[in-house]
């Protein structure tokens, strides 16, 4: 945005008393997070390359991800948004918000560069959607077109409804897949997993209270004596955030993780594990990741439970082991633990 400000006469905003005041404000509140980062080494740049060196995000080239920007939109508001990116450069009351257009273009050029996913565009459309949508009544305005109007909002209507589905999770699972069987669409994939019968973002809202429940069952075989002395390791968040928000109402305890900022949360409680620990081992099923990790370090490991969903994503299906016998305090693993893809 400061760019696009640079490159226009908004710039003079810029010496705005306000615009000090706001930017003051804004960074006072983004504070916090660049000295957490710069106090950990910026974790976030080290998940943003093994990302890349495991391509794990699908890689497109330009014309698909601005193929990808039309159908994310809705194919049908292209005139709109597209007519909002031109209205800003050479309307004439269009040409005041002029950065406005540039600070698309160069978050567009941003994401190209460093192959962000296609959704990160989405929240720059409704200024588009806005200046289109100004330019659209002005033209309209003649009488003579007032049926192209009327027409393209039926359309627009029209294909909205089509496309709800797709959007929005308003259909059962069931109805969904008979649905988009019907019409022939899929929605484009943002990560290179195996799907199911939905697409990751519809899968991913499936599965988490019945692995909740799959490991409370593994976790309540045990005496209460064990118990005491057992932790849950997921291996990613998801499944170690699944634990803490649906494990409460079961009994379960906090659940540990090696993935992402569950790392961090989790060192305090890692160092309180002794050797001899019990720990129920969910999702090793993950390229570089399975059981036999876990046998050089127990004394036993065995498939205890299953846990599995229809609609989840398939990597979301899985055994849940566990581990007995730890054989050094689990500090000392900790550091092999560490999950940033």
């Amino acid at each position: 945005l400061i760019a696009s400000l640079l490159l226009t006469p908004a710039r003079k905003l810029m010496w705005n008393r306000w615009f000090f005041v706001g930017g003051t404000l804004a960074m006072l509140i983004f504070l916090p997070n660049l000295i957490w980062m710069v106090q950990h080494h910026f974790p976030h740049l080290e998940v943003l390359a093994n990302i890349r060196r495991h391509q794990l995000i699908v890689s497109l080239n330009p014309l698909e991800f601005l193929s990808q920007q039309v159908l994310i939109q809705h194919p049908l508001t292209l005139p709109l948004w597209l007519g909002g990116l031109l209205y800003f450069f050479v309307h004439p009351q269009g040409k005041t918000y002029r950065f406005l257009s540039w600070a698309y273009i160069i978050t567009l050029v941003m994401l190209l560069a460093m192959n962000g996913r296609v959704y990160y565009l989405s929240p720059s459309y409704p200024m588009l959607l806005a200046g289109g949508a100004v330019w659209a009544e002005e033209w309209l305005a003649a009488p003579r077109r007032a049926w192209i109007k009327a027409a393209f909002l039926v359309i627009l209507t029209v294909g909205g409804v089509v496309m709800a589905p797709f959007a929005l999770p308003v259909l059962p699972p069931e109805r969904y897949v008979q649905y988009s069987t019907a019409i022939g669409f899929e929605q484009p994939r943002v990560e290179n997993w195996p799907l199911g019968a939905l697409p990751q973002p519809l899968a991913d809202r499936f599965g988490w209270p019945e692995m909740a429940e799959a490991t409370a069952k593994v976790y309540y075989s045990l005496s209460p004596e064990e118990r005491s002395r057992t932790v849950i390791l997921g291996l990613i968040y998801g499944q170690a955030g699944a634990i803490d928000f649906y494990g409460p109402a079961l009994g379960l305890p906090k659940a540990l993780s090696g993935h992402l900022t569950y790392y961090y949360w989790g060192e305090e409680t890692a160092k309180s594990v002794p050797a001899g620990a019990t720990v129920i081992a969910l999702g090793f099923v993950f390229p570089g990741f399975s059981a036999d990790d876990l046998k050089p370090h127990f004394e036993s490991v065995e498939i205890a439970g299953y846990t599995h969903h229809p609609y989840s994503m398939p990597f979301e299906n899985f055994p849940i082991y566990l581990a007995r016998g730890l054989k050094v305090p689990l500090i000392e693993l900790w550091p092999r633990l560490k999950n940033w893809n």
